[in-house]
């Protein structure tokens, strides 16, 4: 239990200090820190094995011995009090159990509380219990007997899949045109062979709830059942144009053939094929976020005052002409990516993110306008780069016939396809802050003719250097940097044309640059031993001269990678500088003391990292 509550403070320490947010990691390791999170404030009491927080009227079960082997009972009450509560995670990845007894008076078992369970084998879940949450008895592989002795249970999504129970009890039937796989508690629409389906509440009496497929359908009517609708049934494949939903659907509504949520407040679906050349966004709606890609008779949308964010929003509206930002938004990301009809837009002094791939990509007829207010980015030489996080986000028309450029300083990453088709270009003069080469930076890049990557750079993204006729040389200064090669590890980041580069790599022995020339076969030149003085300081992986919670985040991120056995993404340098403890193992107790260093340090602490550690042993 302790480990478990420094883990959880470590992510919520890296929360609250302001650290990159961990996009990869391990499920056992999240589940882990999170079992039990909300019942802190009770009396923890452990008994056979099972640990439980103890309040005044009741008892909640939080944790489970992942050694636990057999039967287990949970007991009816614990300290003279009822156990109510099955806390989200508490049996999870419980391997060695095989069947459980749940006592009557339980009123909930919560989300993924007996995720993993594998041989479990049977269950009774008593009449007292009146919610059972999402994923419960997810991936119980062997769970065949399943008693639920409340008919009217509220069942989260998921809560037995992955069970042979499911599995034996999964119908798939065709009705109408419209194929349904009927689930013991639920059925949902995985398919429509008919141009127009008006799906039913009901198919076998067992209530339709979600939709998984619209198939061929072109027109559609919701019944109030439903209430769920999957991102695939709704993705680019998706040739609906003739939308109706019943009114007492509480999930969903839609208007002019465009779905919405009950509120109105997200647009859900916009039919790419909808033939209007303009659209204006109802006032209701603050979230704008993957709806309106490759809607391609688009010229004009407006936007309303309500909206903040916009996501990914108007991904390749090639007829895209125009559109309006409002005040109220504050946060683009990969939202006009090849709208390649764009003319003008103009960034209000609101906007405080472009996000890591940057907004507007192939744009070549776009000129942006920035509101001289905004104090989130700056321009220099035709270059926008967002002062908030160093990413270079947008390149101007004036600098897109530029024989060569100057990356601004402090820039720190470089967003996707940047100067790709570039065609002028010759050369690229990047600061010491740079620490990523965004994919497909120069892709098309003709006239370039050599690349020199600082120490700083430590990666190269994926095809950033492609396609580029007159490139001769690329220098890689550091001797750490990764360099991506592609999901299939055989795609070149730099190439004059596809997958064939015949100029030379150049940097020190023993590189990563001299490994990828020998593994391509390339022409290496040596700049000989690498200098001593790359080497990171211990703890401060981002190498930015301060140790906190950021450096922190990359450890739980790359431990997190490693407990999945999937590759860490840090240099040989950066892991060095990641085993704090020097055990020869990067894992959360390395985070742990990289946290409680920044924590010494923000309460007035003076001690070098060293002598810190140092004070620990």
């Amino acid at each position: 239990m302790r480990m478990k509550k420094i883990f959880s403070a470590v992510l919520a320490l890296s929360v609250i200090c302001g650290a990159s947010t961990v996009n990869m990691y391990s499920p056992e390791s999240a589940i882990v820190a999170n079992a039990g999170s909300d019942y802190d404030d009770g009396e923890e009491y452990t008994e056979n094995g099972l640990t439980f927080s103890v309040y005044p009227d009741k008892a909640v079960v939080i944790y489970c011995e992942r050694s636990k082997e057999g039967a287990v009972e949970i007991p009816a009450e614990v300290k003279g009090v009822p156990v109510t509560v099955i806390a989200a995670e508490s049996f999870y990845t419980c391997k060695n159990l095989t069947s459980v007894t749940i006592p009557d008076g339980v009123i909930e078992i919560e989300e993924v509380a007996f995720y993993g369970c594998s041989k479990l084998t049977s269950v009774e879940i008593p009449a007292s219990v009146t919610k059972l949450g999402y994923s419960a008895f997810y991936n119980c592989y062997a769970l065949e007997e399943i008693s639920i002795k409340n008919p009217d249970m509220e069942i989260g999504e998921g809560a037995f899949d992955g069970t042979k129970w499911l599995q034996n009890n999964i119908t798939d039937v065709e009705e109408n045109g419209i194929s349904f796989r009927i689930y013991p508690d639920h059925a949902e629409v995985t398919g429509c062979n008919e141009k127009s389906a008006e799906i039913p509440d009901t198919i076998n009496d067992v209530k339709v709830t979600a939709i998984q497929s619209f198939g061929s359908a072109d027109a559609v009517v919701i019944p109030a059942s439903v209430k769920t609708i999957s991102s695939q049934a709704l993705g680019m494949y998706c040739s609906l144009d003739k939308i109706t939903v019943d009114e007492g659907n509480e999930s969903f509504t839609a208007k002019d053939d465009v779905l919405f949520d009950k509120d109105m407040t997200k647009i859900v679906y916009y039919p790419a094929s909808k033939p209007d050349t303009s659209y204006e966004i109802p006032d209701t709606v603050t979230t704008v976020s993957g709806v309106f890609s490759y809607c391609n008779n688009l010229k004009a949308v407006t936007i309303p005052n309500s909206v903040k964010i916009l996501k990914n929003s108007f991904y390749n509206c090639e007829s895209l002409e125009t559109v309006t930002i409002p005040d109220s938004v504050t946060e683009l990301e990969s939202d006009f990516n090849h709208c390649t009809s764009l003319k003008t837009v103009n960034i209000p002094a609101s906007v405080k993110s472009f996000g890591p791939n940057g907004s507007f990509s192939d744009c070549p007829e776009l000129k942006l306008v920035i509101d001289e207010k905004n104090e989130h980015f700056s321009v220099s030489d035709g270059l926008v780069l967002s002062k908030d996080n160093g990413i270079l986000v947008f390149a101007l028309e004036e600098a897109k016939n530029a024989e060569e450029i100057t990356i601004p300083d402090g820039t720190k990453i470089i967003g996707y396809g940047l100067f790709s088709d570039f065609t002028e270009l010759k050369k690229i003069n990047f600061p010491d802050t740079i620490e990523r080469i965004g994919d497909r930076l120069c892709d098309g890049c003709k006239s370039l003719e050599s690349v020199t990557l600082p120490e700083s750079v430590c990666e190269v993204g994926w095809n950033s250097f492609v396609n580029c006729s007159s490139l001769s040389s690329v220098t890689i200064l550091n001797p750490d940097c990764f360099i991506e090669c592609g999901n299939y590890d055989d795609e070149m980041p730099f190439s004059n044309s596809y997958k064939v580069y015949t100029g030379k790599i150049v940097g020190y022995d023993n590189s990563t640059a001299q490994k990828y020339a020998e593994k391509f076969d390339l022409t290496f030149e040596s700049l000989g031993a690498a200098p001593t003085n790359t080497a990171i300081e211990s703890g401060d992986l981002n190498d930015d001269g301060k140790i906190d919670a950021n450096d922190a985040t990359l450890v739980l991120v790359n431990y997190s990678l490693l407990s999945t056995g999937e590759k860490m993404q840090l240099t040989e340098s950066q892991q060095k500088a990641a085993d704090v403890n020097g055990d020869g193992k990067i894992d959360s107790s390395d985070a742990t003391t990289i946290l409680q260093y920044y924590s010494y340090l923000s309460t007035g602490g003076k001690d070098s990292f060293a002598d810190f550690m140092a004070s620990q042993k």
